[in-house]
């Protein structure tokens, strides 16, 4: 008996010891590419290990409980495991590198897309639930959608993007979707439009210039001040009005040091108040109000 507790012990250990270890390697690549290797990322400290046995286990419930009753509308994805690999190959830059992808429509017929993941932070793209974004071809629209992004369900997001919508803000709709990635559920998710001049046309407005700024993670811009509204060379464009050069900021320069000069200049502080769209923006302030969120689109 003693023979063969010490050869189970003699046997197990080395195991343990290459599992341990094997383990501890993959935890520190994941936080490498979690905290540490993107510009300006601050993450606080987060449990790997727990994290892969609890997502484990939850996947393990599910397939016992799963009763393949229909409830949201489903959106299905196809896409490469090579392709998965590219987005992730060399974070945070190959996961803005659009990949090859197809959207399974209603008639059972595959469309052709492209597809990569959303956003900056690497949240959205090494957890188990990813955040995603597709386009089609220019002549292919959903119904002139060209885009559509996918966020995992989060309560707060969707119940404020739902206010936006119902209370009358110029804001992307949200819809809830189940969303399955090569036939398999990922769970629920949030599908929300693309801010571009679709946008604007869907909504009804001209197409006009529309400007984003963010110095956050590895859009940050090195050397410039954290206050967007400082400096113009800072921001993005991301739709265009077509009569002036897609070079052209000075409606963005003019706005910018109006609102400047408002804080002090009566004279600014009047023109301020005839250029913005008084009724807008008090819905937008009491939407701040209702959702307490500091984060907006």
């Amino acid at each position: 008996m003693q023979k063969l507790i010490r050869f189970f012990i003699l046997g197990i250990i080395p195991l343990l010891t290459i599992i341990l270890f094997l383990l501890f390697i993959n935890t520190v690549i994941m936080d490498w590419r979690y905290a540490h290797k993107s510009l300006a990322t601050y993450q606080n400290a987060f449990n790997w290990p727990l994290y892969k046995l609890e997502i484990n286990l939850f996947k393990l419930i599910r397939n016992f409980k799963n009763d393949n009753r229909e409830g949201l509308q489903k959106v299905k994805l196809n896409i490469s495991k090579k392709s998965q690999k590219k987005l992730l190959d060399d974070t945070p830059t190959s996961t803005k590198k659009w990949q090859n992808a197809f959207y399974l429509l209603n008639d059972n017929t595959y469309k052709k897309i492209k597809i990569r993941h959303r956003g900056d932070n690497p949240r959205n793209w090494l957890f188990e639930k990813k955040h995603w974004r597709i386009k089609t071809k220019k002549n292919e629209q959903f119904e002139r959608h060209r885009y559509y992004n996918f966020l995992p369900y989060d309560l707060n997001k969707y119940v404020s993007g739902r206010i936006a919508n119902q209370i009358g803000l110029i804001s992307p709709n949200y819809d809830l979707i189940e969303l399955f990635i090569n036939e398999k559920s990922s769970g629920i998710y949030i599908q929300s439009e693309h801010i571009n001049e679709n946008f604007l046309r869907r909504n009804k407005l001209m197409p006009v210039n529309i400007y984003k700024g963010e110095q956050i993670l590895t859009e940050t811009v090195i050397g410039t001040t954290g206050d967007l509204f400082n400096s113009t060379s800072i921001w993005d464009k991301i739709a265009f009005f077509n009569r002036s050069s897609d070079q052209d900021n000075s409606d963005l320069e003019f706005f910018l040091n109006l609102i400047n000069r408002s804080e002090f200049d009566d004279d600014a502080y009047t023109k301020l108040f005839e250029k913005i769209d008084l009724n807008q923006w008090s819905i937008f302030a009491a939407y701040q109000i209702l959702t307490q969120n500091y984060h907006n689109d």
